[in-house]
């Protein structure tokens, strides 16, 4: 039986504080870097298609010519970087499985428990790899209860974990500045205030996993009521390009045919399922990938670039909430993802009726509004000068002023956007 891999130390506290500030920025942004999550699965993605695709013939020329491609993150393909950790016999077989078929959700999903069942403590970077696995299933286009939960779950218990060991480290960081102090003449607030780079990044990485693990709780818990569907991206690649879905399947006419009504059911999963992967940061990719395949099957569909628009929108927010922490880093996101927001809801607008305005075309007339209001209420973050923050809002009452026909509830957005374009005249 083979011996368990002995459990990674963890950077010391001296090494720690010693670092200097670029150092514990980097250390910070690998901790909370969701977006290279994304794209490193996106790569692993990729290598397992490539590798469950490849032809007889391309096989038999490697074999022929002596030189079989290298498989890079070949640990990840089998989760034996997670399995390692926890070698026992079912861990060991449920890695072999995945070596023959690394798509199999049922084997990494399994696999995943097993490790977490082990209740063992493990490094921070062992619990990104887990979380890792867990993506990799969603983006391959498994796209179930099962799959996302397993997602959510991960993504909580690593939010979790990196909180305890801040704590931690907060803790032992503390005991050493007031080693052989006189307890009785120490004065806290001075004393324990985060007066360098390490405490500082301590402090803000708390609060951001904090805020996250508040974030997700909510979804936790009626995740199961709101995951009616499940999905496989074959339903879509199934569907040729040719054969489109009608345009105006949000209208209360019944379609016709049994393709027609396929694709409104399948167009409706996908709505669900994307409004529910935009509130997981590391989903966010594949919430877009499917985005772009609802305009494939319709590319007369405006809904498609409301969802967009929405995915971007959760980007935003979490940049802004990155920055309440203190992590200026992300003030470059913000204008750039904002611009994608408004491109979004502007080709949403671009394919909605301007004549007959029905009460399917609310979110996109709604939506627009109120991201043209969310600029001008951060337009000093986000650096839009006076003459755009008036142009977007003059934008956004157009667009209330149809929608208010539809939904008199309105109104007081149409009054917000009224106030906020005369005081922007006036100042």
């Amino acid at each position: 039986m083979a011996k368990p891999v002995k459990k990674k130390i963890e950077s010391t506290l001296k090494d720690r504080i010693e670092l200097s500030e670029k150092d514990v920025r980097k250390a910070m942004q690998e901790n909370l870097d969701f977006t290279g999550f994304q794209e490193k699965v996106i790569i692993i993605v990729e290598q397992i298609n490539k590798q469950q695709h490849a032809k007889f013939l391309t096989r038999l020329k490697q074999k022929l010519i002596g030189g079989v491609p290298e498989i890079k993150n070949i640990n990840h393909l089998d989760g034996s970087i997670i399995g390692r950790h926890h070698p026992n016999k079912t861990a060991r077989s449920l890695v072999d499985d995945l070596k023959k078929d690394p798509t199999s959700s049922v084997s990494r999903l399994k696999l995943i428990n097993v490790i977490l069942e082990a209740e063992r403590t493990f490094p921070l970077s062992v619990y990104r790899d887990i979380i890792i696995q867990s993506m990799i299933p969603v983006y391959l286009g498994d796209i179930a209860l099962g799959t996302v939960g397993m997602v959510l779950k991960t993504y909580r218990l690593y939010l979790d974990k990196m909180g305890n060991i801040l704590k931690q480290q907060m803790l032992t960081l503390r005991s050493k500045q007031l080693k052989n102090a006189n307890l009785g003449k120490v004065d806290f607030k001075d004393r324990l205030g985060p007066e360098n780079v390490v405490e500082r990044t301590y402090i803000m990485e708390l609060k951001i996993a904090q805020e996250l693990l508040d974030r997700s709780a909510e979804l936790m818990k009626v995740l199961s009521t709101r995951m009616t569907v499940s999905f496989n991206m074959d339903e879509l690649n199934q569907l040729s390009n040719q054969e489109r879905a009608l345009s105006g399947f949000f209208s209360t006419e019944t379609p016709e045919t049994d393709d027609s009504k396929r694709k409104q059911f399948l167009l409706k999963k996908l709505m669900i399922i994307i409004d529910i992967l935009k509130q997981i940061p590391v989903l966010h990719s594949i919430g877009l990938k499917l985005v772009d395949k609802m305009k494939e099957i319709d590319d007369k569909l405006n809904y498609a670039h409301v969802l967009e628009g929405r995915i971007h929108m959760q980007a935003l927010q979490y940049y802004l909430m990155r920055i309440e922490a203190g992590d200026y880093s992300m003030m470059e996101k913000l204008f750039p993802t904002y611009k994608k927001v408004i491109a979004c809801y502007k080709k949403a607008l671009s394919l909605t009726s301007k004549t007959t305005v029905t009460k399917a075309d609310l979110p996109v007339l709604s939506e627009f509004a109120n991201a043209t209001h969310y600029g001008y209420v951060h337009r000093d973050l986000f650096k839009i000068t006076r003459e755009g923050v008036l142009d977007l809002l003059r934008q956004g009452k157009e667009a209330i002023d149809d929608a208010v026909v539809i939904d008199p509830n309105l109104v007081r957005l149409q009054s917000r956007l009224i106030y906020s374009i005369t005081e922007s005249m006036e100042g």
